[in-house]
């Protein structure tokens, strides 16, 4: 079976896999935008007001509540170390990411790249490090794994947004 577009023409494999990479961009920006409107939200607090021309109320989804408030400087920092994730996926990796200018202990982890060289998009979502580490480490030797635990969902959806990768379903609201 052979894949045609809407006029019969037959779609190439490398057109496929160039629409499968842009569906895959297009998540990473829908779920950046979802992460900067709740950062956003978190700053204005409750009187934050969207309007917008979306269906009348009886007819419009609940919106979900906002989880947490995240000062501005611990988004900027996430921020930044999901830009040095992108770039470490990437092969270009320099220097430290980040993380260390939080100095609060980390309460989630998420896994972009494991012991085993695998790439995970959306990364891997774990709660401990005794769980992080069964994949990101052979006796005691973090090889080329990629990771980052961070102190907050809200800090790891931002981390996430500038990844450019999937946002984990634990991330999610």
């Amino acid at each position: 079976m052979s894949l045609r577009t809407p006029d019969q023409t037959p779609v190439t494999r490398e057109e496929l896999e160039v629409l499968k990479a842009e569906l895959v961009l297009c998540k990473a920006e829908i779920s950046s935008l979802k992460a900067r409107v709740e950062v956003l939200e978190s700053e204005r607090g409750s009187d934050f007001e969207l309007i917008s021309s979306a269906p009348s109320a009886s007819t419009a989804p609940a919106s979900a509540p906002v989880a947490e408030s995240l000062p501005s400087d611990r988004a900027e920092i996430a921020a930044e170390i999901g830009q040095w994730i992108c770039k470490a996926l990437r092969g270009q990796r320099r220097g430290l990411s980040g993380r260390e200018k939080i100095s609060l202990q980390s309460r989630l982890y998420l896994v972009f790249r494991d012991i085993q060289g695998r790439d995970h998009n959306p990364p891997l979502f774990f709660g401990t490090w005794r769980e992080t580490k069964e994949v990101c480490s052979i006796g005691g030797q973090l090889g080329d794994s990629l990771f980052v635990g961070l102190p907050s969902k809200a800090e790891g959806r931002i981390v996430v947004q500038h990844a450019r990768v999937t946002l984990p379903a634990e991330l999610q609201q």
